[in-house]
């Protein structure tokens, strides 16, 4: 069984991008020092970590990049929506496109938000603000 402090949030970051992840968890972990951050490096991964670990708990968030290999948010989000097990999980999307198709596909599809990658660290923290907020 996995050590968390109580009420510490759990969050999964499904990004290709090693840098992504890195500046977005060190953000995160620095709003909020207790959270737990898991990473899959592509949508079908995000997929089998979900379908591994719903048994147990689902992650509090989870933060899609739209842009990943073998499987991208979108089509993430569009499994997820078909099963009723991930109905209540809370999904944001992120993405280096400010394509309005994309994020407005998104949102209909049940993500509650969709950033712009930020290109510094205030705006790191400022996403991870608003995501441990959700």
């Amino acid at each position: 069984m996995e050590n968390r402090v109580y009420n510490a949030p759990v969050i999964l970051l499904a990004d290709d991008d090693e840098d992504d992840l890195y500046f977005l968890k060190e953000a995160l972990l620095d709003v909020h020092p207790d959270v737990v951050v898991h990473a899959a490096n592509n949508g079908r991964d995000t997929i089998t970590y979900l379908e591994n670990n719903a048994h147990r708990q689902l992650p509090d968030l989870l933060v899609l990049d739209y842009n990943m290999p073998i499987m991208n948010g979108y089509e993430v989000l569009n499994t997820l929506s078909s099963h009723e097990k991930y109905k209540s999980l809370k999904v944001c999307v992120w993405s280096t496109s400010r394509n309005h198709h994309e994020a407005e596909a998104c949102l209909e599809k049940g993500a509650l938000m969709y950033f712009v990658k930020p290109d510094n660290n205030a705006e790191f923290k400022n996403i991870a603000k608003t995501i441990l907020a959700i």
